[in-house]
């Protein structure tokens, strides 16, 4: 146990530590649990009070700026207000849940140690280079749209405070560590759904090839029986982590898919009353573009990543029904995980709105083009005082 708990704590410290940084983590931990820490929690406030200055002072800004039209000024503020929102729940979430985020971490651990005493090695070296691989290439990512936002900045050509254009990289990283945290958590789960499925199969090739005539194969089948009441267990143990994590994150992706929403149109508008200008400014479409991308990059992400979680939860039930037996107690133990698995019906959602899946970028690919429509039909006005200015 000490040694699985060890394993498990070095693959999750890289997200635990990364999460502390930017004060999404008001917890400690060791080499074989997690624990309160006054520390993290006093950080997290100070990073909390830093960002309510730094966001009041960047509201203020705005209204002052010279040179910008009034359109994109209160576009810029309530873009501002919903991004202030947004990082505050996120912050008082991970304050007021912090406990209930570590009882999601036991979970886990515990899944892997009864993985253990079945003899099912995890491999955790793999699991923690393909972490440190999504962690170098996500701030990669912010590295080369953040350089290439500080090069096309229209606000170095106004007179306002330098202090002022850090608003906008400092949003971006915290999203990307954000985004980083959920992702990486459901990940993990992703990866003990897809070792369950694995032993799923096993035993469906098992009761294919071999028949249970003689008393030697019926002794192997009773102990298959009781090695897929495990599986069952561990199934519905990971289920309930699915709906704990709901709990935890669920308004904050509520909120992120929100602020995604309205960033996307507004830069989408900003894109186009660029394009119908005379003159046409590249770089000021290239830098209102960025946010854009990135926006667009971690809501695919995201909801690719808990789509086939979901899909790797719900394939146990396609594989149960392909085991081919006459044992009676196997026959009972299969049909109540089918229905376990049919009143669970486990899913990731934004604090019970909507799921987060496929459908969920559909539904944010209509919007943006019905709100797209209605106000290009503004364009023209707003290009007009747009070159006025």
């Amino acid at each position: 146990m000490e040694k699985v708990t060890q394993k498990f704590v070095s693959i999750v410290r890289i997200v635990l530590i990364h999460s502390q940084i930017f004060g999404l983590m008001p917890f400690g931990f060791d080499e074989t649990n997690f624990h309160p820490s006054r520390w993290n929690f006093s950080y997290t406030l100070l990073v909390l009070v830093l960002y309510l200055l730094f966001s009041i002072y960047s509201l203020r800004v705005v209204p002052n700026i010279v040179g910008l039209p009034s359109i994109f000024t209160a576009s810029t503020i309530m873009a501002m207000i919903a991004d202030l929102v947004y990082m505050l729940c996120c912050f008082v979430c991970c304050l007021v849940k912090r406990e209930k985020l570590v009882q999601f971490l036991q979970k886990i651990m515990e899944f892997d140690i009864n993985l253990q005493t079945n003899c099912i090695i995890l491999d955790y070296q793999k699991t923690k280079n393909k972490m440190l691989l999504r962690l170098v290439v996500r701030h990669s990512r912010f590295l080369v749209l953040g350089v290439c936002g500080c090069y096309l900045s229209p606000w170095k050509n106004l007179p306002i405070d330098r202090f002022f254009e850090l608003y906008e990289p400092v949003l971006v990283l915290f999203n990307t560590a954000f985004c980083f945290q959920v992702t990486e958590l459901v990940l993990i789960l992703k990866a003990r759904f897809v070792i369950l499925n694995k032993q799923l199969s096993n035993l469906v090739d098992f009761f294919t090839l071999h028949s249970i005539n003689t008393l030697s194969a019926q002794r192997i089948v009773r102990k298959k029986s009781s090695s897929f009441i495990k599986i069952c267990a561990l199934h519905h143990l990971l289920s309930k982590s699915i709906k704990l994590f709901n709990r935890i994150f669920g308004l904050p992706l509520l909120l992120m898919f929100g602020v995604g929403f309205m960033m996307t149109v507004i830069c989408l508008f900003f894109i186009t009353v660029e394009l119908q200008s005379p003159e046409i400014f590249w770089a000021h479409i290239l830098y209102t573009a960025l946010p854009c991308i990135n926006i667009i990059i971690d809501t695919l992400y995201i909801c690719d990543v808990c789509y086939s979680t979901i899909e790797e939860a719900n394939k146990s039930g396609e594989l149960i029904h392909k085991i081919d037996t006459e044992d009676h107690d196997m026959i009972d133990a299969i049909e109540m995980f089918s229905l376990q698995i049919a009143n669970e019906r486990v899913e990731f959602s934004a604090a019970g709105f909507f799921p987060i899946n496929y459908t969920l970028v559909f539904s944010i690919v209509g919007g943006v083009t019905t709100y797209i429509i209605i106000l290009i039909q503004l364009a023209a006005i707003i290009s007009k005082q747009y070159m006025g200015h």
